[in-house]
C-alpha cells in the first residue's frame, strides 16, 4: 500500500509508530524505514510517498504543527522560556523519545478510538507534549554542558553519531569496533569520551535505551512479556524481568499494570 503527499509549507511532526511496517521516501531520497517509537520530522515544503507493507496491521499517532499554528497560537502566547520554535531544530532522539511521550501519545490514541472530538483536549495534549519535549532539551543540556567540557565540537558531532547508531539499532548495537569507526576514535578514547558526555558508559546506554523500549512495549497489552523478552534478544522473560526490575525498580508485571489503565 502507498499513499503520496505534498506538503506546503513547514511543520514539525511528532509520529509514535506503535506498530507496523513503514517506510518513508521524501523528495526522491533513500527509502528510510522507520521503527517502532517516536519519531521527529522537520519539514520544509516537500513531497514523497509513505509505503505500508501489506497484511501488517498499523497503530500509530501523530502531532503536525504547521507553522501558521505555530506563528498564530504558540510564537503570539508564549515566551522563549516556555517554548522556543528555534530550538526544535536541535531537539535529540532522547528528548522526545521517552516513555512518558510514548503514554501521552496512548491517551491521545484511546480518545481517537473513543470518538473524542473535543478540540480542547486535543490542544492541551500538544501543549502538554511540547511542554515537556522542551523541558527533557533544557534540562539534557545542562547536565551535558556540565560533564564535557573538555570535549572538542568535532568529538561532540562524532559522539552524537556514535549515541544515533545506538538508537537506531536498539535491538541490535553496532559493535564497539563499528562504533569506533563511526567516531573515528579508538576503543579507550570513544569509551571515556562517551562516559564524560553522556554519564554512563557505552553497554550502560544501551542497556538503559533498551529498557526505554520495553516500557513502550510493555504498553500493548496484547504482547506477552516473554514475547517482549524474545524480542529484545533476552534468552528467557526471567531474565528481561531482572534487567529491567533493575532499571525500573518494578517488575514487568507492576510496570504494565500501573501504566497500561490510561
Amino acid at each position: 500500500m502507498e499513499r503520496k503527499y505534498e506538503i506546503n509549507q513547514k511543520l514539525v511532526k511528532i509520529y509514535y509508530l506503535e506498530s507496523g511496517g513503514v517506510t518513508l521516501i521524501q523528495n526522491g531520497r533513500k527509502a528510510q524505514p522507520i521503527t517502532e517509537g517516536i519519531h521527529l520530522y522537520l519539514n520544509k515544503p516537500s513531497q514523497g510517498r509513505v509505503l505500508y507493507q501489506p497484511n501488517i496491521p498499523i497503530s500509530y499517532a501523530s502531532v503536525l504543527l504547521f507553522e501558521d499554528y505555530i506563528e498564530k497560537n504558540l510564537q503570539d502566547r508564549f515566551t522563549p522560556d516556555d517554548f522556543d520554535y528555534a530550538e526544535v531544530y536541535d531537539w535529540k532522539a532522547f528528548d522526545y523519545n521517552t516513555p512518558e511521550i510514548g503514554t501521552l501519545f496512548l491517551q491521545i490514541r484511546d480518545k481517537l478510538i473513543a470518538g473524542e472530538t473535543s478540540r480542547l483536549y486535543y490542544e492541551s495534549k500538544v501543549g502538554e507534549l511540547l511542554s515537556i519535549v522542551a523541558g527533557n532539551f533544557h534540562k539534557q543540556r545542562q547536565e551535558i554542558a556540565s560533564k564535557h567540557q573538555s570535549l572538542s565540537k568535532q568529538e561532540k558531532k562524532a559522539l552524537e553519531s556514535v549515541r544515533q547508531a545506538i538508537e537506531q539499532n536498539i535491538l541490535n548495537p553496532p559493535e564497539l569496533s563499528q562504533l569506533c569507526k563511526i567516531a573515528a576514535m579508538g576503543q579507550t578514547k570513544l569509551r571515556e569520551s562517551f562516559k564524560e558526555m553522556y554519564g554512563v558508559p557505552i553497554g550502560t546506554y544501551i542497556r538503559q535505551s533498551k529498557m526505554k523500549y520495553a516500557s513502550l512495549l510493555l504498553k500493548k497489552k496484547e504482547l506477552s512479556i516473554s514475547s517482549i523478552a524474545k524480542h529484545l534478544g533476552y534468552q528467557n522473560a526471567s531474565k528481561f524481568s531482572g534487567a529491567f526490575k533493575n532499571y525500573f525498580n518494578q517488575s514487568p508485571e507492576i510496570y504494565r499494570k500501573n501504566n497500561c489503565n490510561i
